[in-house]
């Protein structure tokens, strides 16, 4: 996929796998011209899959029906909007089925405008970018990283259980959630990576980091991000879009 956009021109491709353990795959991802986002669904009886599905499907519909914001923090402001009524969307389809109770989905997307990129997350599907290095430009809203921020490291180290899963705040769970969003500058020869826990949790920044130097085509980046989080187990779902700007001007 190529998006042209004044002044960016950006190569995009997206890909999922079951994995090699779950029985079915909850995450879902899309690509839309300038707007790309992944979504890591929970919830038992297929819940999970509803809801990752509907809140993409909201989300789309949402800002394919409004105007993007002229400058980059209206437009982050915005994203923070929809993103809210979105979960407000998800929060009353599960009061109103008794099988979807206790759903939620994660939710990361990244829109580009005319002034840069804007990034609204909620949950710990992440963005990436690699300029020269990696870094993760989302913070993931997890009981282990809020530990962390707190610095109960020792807390940390005797927790039992899977601290790094259990979610703060997620899309549906709850009547209302705070996104979070940022904004930043790309340039030529950037790269974005949007991406579930399943390649998160099992796939080391370094490797990650390895093939978005080494593997300039989006498709065989992607691809390879995939296989390798299925080397080392593929315990959980697998998605990733990879993003190229290859041209400002």
């Amino acid at each position: 996929m190529v998006t042209r956009l004044m002044p960016f021109k950006v190569k995009a491709f997206g890909i999922t796998d079951i994995g090699l353990v779950r029985g079915e795959n909850q995450d879902v991802y899309a690509l839309k011209e300038n707007f790309f986002v992944v979504a890591d669904g929970m919830g038992g009886h297929r819940s999970g899959d509803v809801a990752a599905h509907e809140a993409v499907k909201r989300l789309l519909h949402l800002f394919g029906e409004q105007t993007v914001s002229e400058g980059l923090k209206e437009s982050a402001d915005q994203m923070a909007q929809v993103l809210e009524e979105v979960n407000r969307s998800l929060f009353q389809m599960s009061r109103r089925d008794v099988n979807l109770r206790g759903m939620g989905t994660t939710l990361s997307c990244l829109l580009f405008h005319d002034e840069g990129v804007v990034i609204g997350h909620i949950g710990d599907s992440r963005i990436y970018r690699y300029r020269d290095h990696l870094e993760q430009l989302t913070h993931d809203h997890t009981l282990f990283q809020q530990m962390y921020d707190q610095g109960r490291f020792e807390e940390i180290e005797k927790a039992e259980g899977p601290i790094r899963s259990i979610l703060t705040r997620a899309v549906g769970t709850e009547p209302v959630v705070k996104p979070s969003t940022l904004t930043c500058i790309p340039f030529p020869g950037d790269r974005f990576l949007l991406c579930s826990d399943g390649l998160s949790d099992y796939v080391s920044t370094e490797e990650i980091a390895t093939c978005l130097k080494e593997i300039p085509s989006c498709e065989a980046c992607a691809q390879a991000l995939v296989d390798r989080a299925k080397e080392v187990g593929g315990f959980d779902n697998i998605t990733v879009i990879v993003l190229n700007v290859v041209d400002l001007s």
